[in-house]
Formats: C-alpha cells, structure tokens, sequence
C-alpha cells in the first residue's frame, strides 16, 4: 500500500461519493516529543481509542501509534518503566498510511483491498492540505462501506416508491383523461402527421364513421373509406390548413349529413408539427332546422 496518496482533482461526480475525508475519525494528537507516560494516559483513559497521530507544531503528521503495537512494544515486567520516560518518536510509526481527505473511500478500499494483508491491519491518517484531519483503520472502511450501502439500498427504496406513486398519478391521470376523450358527445380523431396513420379515436367518432376504431388505426384513409364518406374527411389531413369547415357528405348509410370539423396541430418537444387533431360534429339538425 503506497504510504502517501494524494486525491485527484475534484469533480461533481467524484463530490457525489463518500470521501476519506467523511468517515475520518476526530481523535487526540501529539507531539513527537512528548513522553511515553502520554499515550498511557490517552490509552488508559479512552478503552476504545485504537489511534493517536503524532503531528509537529505545524500540525502536519510525522507518525502513529496504533494501540495493539503500542502495548505489545510496551508489555513485560519492566515495559512501562522503560517507555514511560521516552518520547513519542521512538514508540510511533514512522512510515504511516497517510491519505487525503477527497480520495473516494470507494477507491481507497479498493486499493486497501489489493495490498498486503498486514497493510489491512494497519491504521492510516487523513490528511487535508497537508494536515491532520483524521484518523481511520480497516474497520472504519468496513463500517463506512456498509452503512453507505444501506444508505444506499434506503436512497434506491425511496426512488422505486417515489416512482411507484408517480406512475400511479399518471396511471389516473391518463385514466381521467381517456375516460373523457371516450365520453365526449363530439368525433375526436388524432392523426400523425409523419405517416398518416391515425393513433386515436374515439367512440363518438366510432359511431359518426360506423366503423371501429380497430379498423382505423395505423392504415391509410383510402383503404378505408371514398372520398364522399365522412371517415374521409375525419382522417384526412386539413385542407390547405383549413382550421374550422363544414361539409355534407355520406355516413356509413349512404344518408347525407352536415358535419363540421375543426383540426388543431400538436407539435413536439422540439415544436414541429407531430400529430393533427380533427374534432367533428354532426349539424344536420341544426342546419335543417335553419331551412325549415
């Protein structure tokens, strides 16, 4: 495991991921200087404190103690009374892992992971510019991972039930709106404008044209009805972009009837012309009770 690595430029999506520099532990530094009878003191007091990083006045790190190799340096009759006296630099490691805060602990992992297993055991310190910042082992790595999974796995639960009710909204939403369109007292007919093709029609139109609707879709007016017939009229394309007309032709009967129609263009997301909308009526009525 190389002994200094340093973060790569930052970037938004590297922001994005938990760094060393989040799951660094807060802990007690000191000096190289100081005395043994210190870290006895900081150990004794603290059962779980498991590293000290030694810093110099700068703050910069020069070593670490890990509280395993400290007592086993230190154990036997005579360990205390040796080392009680004697300054930190000689009871630290002086080659410690050191890491900057904005490295991915994803990909510091994964290097800890490929190096050798005695580097697993060791701790390492976080460094930011230069200086202290934290402290860390392999259980941390552990622990960080496990908690950003479940993170992780809750982040991915709340989006699918997000998702799930956003699909539900628009699974009534487009119930609403097609139990309208079904329901409406005039023919409505859309159109796509790239092949022709009818995509929707509804029952009114159904019944205007005396054909379903399974006959209609996807294929062309004139396989389906003459140009007399009202189907045509409904499924052509306006002429010379009429928006509103009104024109007596056949029905399915051969019974002439007064139908006014009115188309609207729906354009796409970049606002070119994608579907025409034929909205139609049936005014025969109305106009021959205009002659009576």
């Amino acid at each position: 495991m190389m002994n200094d690595i340093a973060a790569p430029p930052a970037s938004p999506v590297r922001q994005a991921f938990m760094t060393m520099g989040d799951i660094a532990c807060q802990g007690p530094v000191i000096g190289p200087d100081a005395l043994g009878e210190r870290l006895f003191e900081l150990f004794h007091n603290d059962p779980a404190l498991m590293l000290v990083a030694v810093v110099d006045q700068h703050d910069a790190p020069v070593g670490l103690v890990e509280r395993q190799a400290f007592f086993l340096k230190v154990s036997g009759r005579f360990g205390h009374a040796l080392f009680n006296r004697r300054p930190v630099a000689l009871l630290m490691d002086d080659r410690p892992v050191m890491i900057d805060a904005g490295i991915p602990s994803a990909e510091f992992t994964a290097r800890a992971l490929m190096s050798q297993p005695s580097d697993l055991m060791r701790g390492y310190i976080v460094t930011k510019a230069g200086r202290y910042h934290g402290t860390g082992s392999a259980l941390d790595l552990i622990n960080a991972s496990h908690s950003h999974a479940l993170a992780s796995a809750s982040g991915l639960k709340a989006a699918a039930e997000d998702l799930k009710r956003a699909n539900k909204r628009i699974l009534r939403d487009k119930l609403f709106i097609d139990t309208i369109v079904e329901n409406i007292p005039s023919a409505l007919i859309v159109r796509s404008t790239r092949d022709d093709y009818p995509v929707l029609v509804n029952r009114a139109a159904e019944e205007m044209m005396g054909c379903t609707r399974d006959l209609l879709l996807e294929r062309k007016v004139d396989d389906v009805f003459d140009a007399d017939e009202i189907g045509h009229l409904l499924l052509s394309r306006a002429a010379g972009g009429a928006q509103a007309a009104e024109q007596v032709l056949c029905d399915h009967n051969g019974t002439a009837r007064a139908i006014a129609t009115r188309h609207v263009t729906i354009t796409d997301e970049r606002g070119g012309a994608r579907w025409e909308m034929c909205v139609a009526d049936d005014v025969t009525a109305q106009r021959n009770a205009q002659h009576c």
